[in-house]
């Protein structure tokens, strides 16, 4: 009846203009912002100014149709600074005649028509046999209780894309559902059962319905889960975006404390763990002006940061134009895409340069709002005096460089990704007035 023929597929913020069409008759049609009403019309045209604001935050953009009574005949809606992806995946299960399912099938669409290089399916954290075009045999289990299934497809650029459903339990049915990662950073507690979980975060006001504790989803590692209610999530994102222009500044660094950084960053990252790069150049556009991050690769665990951040990688060798606070943003939409404990590390020249259109104080911003920590070094302080705001958590020179790779495991080892039922903007999850001390939403 009535659907988006705007779709926010890119970052915005000001005024976006949406349009709507309407293919039955419709007296009322209401556009709500975040659960507000901001706009309203009764006859054709059928468009509507939002007025996003100057922060740079997620956004859920809803239109409601009513008849001549008033009454909500339809709702549609979606995501704005949190869009959709170009690749999507589903999972299928197939029932048995007994109603129990026994098989099921990965089914993805690209818009590039592209295939995975690689499928992997999950159910408990167990790895299953699946055939190239998605299908496979589920073993025995137990019916009465959730189990959850989850598979991830990996695409030729090194991007990935997954897709989970929950089923078992209540007297055996069986559902799907969307689950959202929340990172909750514990210092000095450990994660209680989940009832009392429950009890810490809220969704709208209300407390959140919490499926499992860490690792069932996106753990990358192969270690078995005999409790699926506790243990420790394993795999970690670490993305890093690097100033096209900062090879002299850490060759600089490289001749003062060679030692030092090699013995502190050249530690081996987690083999389950992933690291990517987000290029700062001017960022190529599809004909409708979408901006795309540009992941170079995450093959570099077995470097140890401070290797990372040195070694020659054409990819990044760019022209001198670069929109690092559009790809810093870009970045934390990769992270919280990834679904794993997560954190951001921007390194920056002397004299950083981007493009307008976006500010440092707005990127971290949205960064603070999809919940991923943000680590920000600098050759001097003159340099943190050019991005308009002060950085949660600046590090200068060679002492901030070894206390930075410090505080990045610190920040991996305390954060603790909870799954939440439903699909939520993160910053409509909070915590609630019975969370302990000691506990907070990683940001």
């Amino acid at each position: 009846m009535i659907k988006f023929i705007t779709l926010v597929l890119s970052l915005h913020v000001g005024i976006l203009p949406v349009d709507i069409a309407v293919n039955a008759p419709v007296a009322r049609l209401e556009m709500h912002l975040d659960g507000a009403k901001v706009g309203e019309r009764t006859a054709p045209p059928w468009r509507f100014r939002v007025d996003l604001g100057r922060d740079l935050v997620p956004h859920r953009l809803e239109a409601v149709a009513f008849d001549e009574r008033g009454k909500e005949i339809e709702r549609i809606s979606q995501w704005v600074n949190y869009a959709r992806r170009s690749r999507e995946a589903s999972l299928l299960l197939e029932p048995s005649t007994d109603g129990k399912p026994r098989s099921g099938k990965v089914i993805w669409a690209t818009t590039d028509q592209r295939a995975p290089i690689a499928l992997e399916v999950r159910l408990d954290n167990q790895p299953l046999s699946v055939q190239s075009d998605g299908r496979f045999e589920l073993p025995s289990y137990d019916l009465s209780i959730p189990h959850h299934l989850q598979a991830e497809l990996l695409f030729s650029n090194q991007q990935s894309i997954q897709a989970e459903a929950v089923f078992g339990g209540l007297g055996g049915e069986t559902l799907t559902t969307a689950l959202t990662a929340i990172p909750v950073v514990l210092e000095g507690a450990k994660l209680p059962p989940i009832e009392e979980l429950e009890q810490w975060l809220q969704v709208a006001g209300e407390p959140a319905k919490i499926f499992s504790r860490d690792h069932l989803l996106s753990d990358r590692s192969t270690a078995p889960t005999s409790n699926p209610a506790g243990g420790d999530g394993y795999g970690s994102s670490i993305i890093i975006v690097r100033d096209t222009h900062i090879d002299r500044d850490l060759k600089r660094l490289l001749r003062q404390k060679r030692q030092s950084l090699f013995a502190k960053g050249g530690r081996i990252l987690n083999p389950e763990d992933r690291v990517e790069f987000i290029l700062t150049s001017s960022l190529p556009q599809d004909p409708r002006g979408v901006h795309r991050p540009q992941p170079v690769t995450s093959d570099f665990n077995e470097l140890g940061l401070w290797n990372l951040f040195i070694q020659d990688y054409p990819q990044l060798t760019m022209p001198r134009q670069q929109n690092i606070w559009w790809s810093l943003a870009l970045a934390g939409k990769r992270a919280v895409d990834l679904r794993q404990r997560r954190v951001i590390i921007l390194l920056l020249s002397k004299k950083p340069v981007s493009l307008p259109g976006l500010s440092f104080e707005q990127a971290q911003g949205y960064l603070r709002s999809l919940r991923v920590p943000l680590l920000v070094w600098a050759p001097e302080e003159k340099t943190l005096s050019q991005l308009g705001t002060s950085p949660d958590r600046p590090y200068l020179g060679a002492p901030g460089m070894l206390q930075l790779f410090e505080d990045v495991q610190d920040l991996l080892e305390h954060q603790k990704i909870l799954w939440i039922e439903g699909d939520h903007l993160p910053n409509e999850i909070t915590l609630s007035a019975e969370t302990p001390a000691g506990v907070r939403i990683a940001q």
